[in-house]
């Protein structure tokens, strides 16, 4: 491209003046081939419409925000460039019987386009090959090496595409030999300075190192795909349920349902996960009971991640407190430093979560600091202050309103509260919950399930579901929302949403 610009008009270049013979002796010289030029075209025509969706599919359901999808989102906008220039208008132009000379300057631009898309395609594959090596090798340190190295790849990558584009001998189409020879085929008679001034030793080395990186690339993969099959296949890396069928760790991981993944089995899953140490327990396990088919998933780093720390290194501390308000979850170590520094600086301590505006309760303090050794220090530097005094207290409702905790099923991590009153009617109480949880406007609440949670006496699991009617005009004190299971009433209950009705479906 770079000659183009330099000369004005590709006339002007050396070796390629098309002025010497009349356009119409130059179409004479291709051949008209509407049998491989249609279906090219139209084989061009639908992969470009077919990648429309693929992108906007990666977009819709957030997985750009994975750094592999930025690299395969920029080799498929590259694809399209190409098979626009490989497909479409190398169709139209064998349809024609078109060469060089017939549209010199769209030709050499043109030319000059699809060997960039060409050679960096090959550099984009290479950075996605790479990207996987290093997701699957090098696990430990991935998320610090990954994000990084593909962005500086991706950038490599385009400067390397506009190297090929505007320094690099382009392309030329001739119907005569379907295709794209760097040589125009303009010149009377051929001679070894206009063979030389055609050559592209760029084009030649790209596909060389292009095709040995790939077999370099592909041996590593598979070693390390074969290296991590072995590892699945030891009796460490194995699984035994209670219906006594095994099964690797990573086919568990993968499999989402609560049942055993053989056919017609009634065995059922269990995982140790670590409980809040906030409701007092720091541990139990979990049993999924009756036969079902519903997919449910316990997501162990979530139940591990503090959320302080987003991407970083693990916390040391693996206990976790949830905080009222903004339900962030944190480990004691991120909040301990967050509220020591804002005693010493004298102002209100807040959630460790950056940008968030929560401040915390006296009880929330005491609740963390007593999993620390510096609950003396704390307390002294609060009664200096006065920090009790200025601390907001939880929501705590009066003898006519109910506290009520409220969350989607399978998502109790996002819990949220509400405080209404008791002489509310069930439907608005439950409209009102389901605007909070942001549940989807297309569900009426005839297609919703309500259920309070009451803790089970019974030894069939640590809570108890009793549906809600969504109809009718009783109150929920009424309703018997917050009675006592002795006798009396409670000033908090735990409300829950299930949107997809999975409840019924595990009864």
């Amino acid at each position: 491209m770079n000659r183009l610009i330099q000369y004005g008009s590709t006339d002007a270049i050396p070796f390629y003046n098309c002025s010497w013979k009349p356009e119409s002796e130059w179409w004479n010289n291709g051949v008209q081939r509407p049998w491989l030029g249609y279906p090219i075209t139209i084989f061009g025509i639908l992969i470009e419409l077919l990648y429309i969706p693929i992108i906007w599919i990666i977009f819709k359901t957030k997985l750009i925000r994975h750094t592999c999808y930025k690299i395969i989102v920029l080799l498929a906008i590259t694809d399209m460039c190409a098979t626009a220039c490989s497909c479409i208008i190398t169709g139209i132009l064998l349809i024609q019987g078109a060469v060089f000379c017939v549209y010199p300057t769209f030709i050499y631009i043109i030319g000059g386009f699809a060997l960039c898309t060409w050679c960096g395609a090959c550099a984009i594959t290479l950075s996605l090959f790479l990207n996987r090596i290093v997701s699957i090798g090098l696990r430990d340190y991935a998320d610090n090496i990954e994000k990084p190295m593909a962005y500086i790849t991706m950038v490599l990558c385009v400067v390397y595409m506009f190297y090929i584009s505007f320094f690099t001998t382009p392309a030329c189409f001739n119907s005569l030999i379907m295709a794209w020879p760097s040589d125009p085929l303009s010149e009377k008679e051929p001679s070894q300075e206009a063979s030389n001034y055609y050559r592209n030793s760029s084009q030649a080395w790209n596909n060389w190192i292009f095709i040995t990186c790939m077999v370099f690339l592909f041996t590593i993969y598979c070693a390390l795909v074969n290296k991590l099959a072995r590892g699945q296949n030891s009796k460490a890396s194995r699984a035994e349920l209670s219906c006594h069928h095994t099964f690797c760790n990573l086919c568990m991981t993968v499999y989402q349902g609560i049942l055993c993944p053989v056919r017609f089995c009634e065995g059922t899953r269990s995982t140790d996960v670590i409980v809040d140490e906030m409701e007092g327990n720091s541990g139990s396990q979990i049993s999924f009971g009756a036969a079902t088919s519903t997919l449910f998933k316990i997501d162990m780093r979530e139940k591990l991640k503090c959320e302080a720390r987003k991407k970083g290194h693990a916390c040391e501390n693996i206990a976790r407190m949830v905080l009222t308000h903004c339900r962030h979850r944190l480990c004691y170590d991120c909040l301990l430093n967050r509220v020591m520094f804002a005693l010493e600086k004298k102002f209100p301590p807040r959630c460790a979560i950056s940008r968030c505006a929560n401040t915390l309760s006296w009880s929330e303090i005491q609740s963390m600091a007593c999993h620390t050794n510096q609950f003396n220090r704390i307390h002294e530097l609060a009664q200096k202050q006065s920090i009790m005094f200025i601390l907001p207290c939880e929501k705590r409702p009066n003898e006519s309103e109910l506290l009520i905790e409220c969350y989607l099923y399978t998502n109790e991590n996002n819990m949220k509260t509400i405080v209404l009153p008791k002489v509310i009617v069930v439907v608005d109480a439950i409209t009102a919950i389901v605007q909070l949880l942001r549940v989807s406007s297309s569900k009426s609440l005839s297609a919703i399930d309500v259920y309070v949670r009451k803790a089970c006496t019974e030894k069939r699991g640590k809570y108890k579901y009793e549906k809600v009617p969504t109809d009718g005009k009783m109150t929920i004190k009424e309703a018997g929302w917050a009675d006592k299971a002795g006798g009396g009433e409670v000033s908090k209950v735990t409300v829950v949403i299930d949107a997809d009705r999975q409840i019924v479906r595990l009864r």
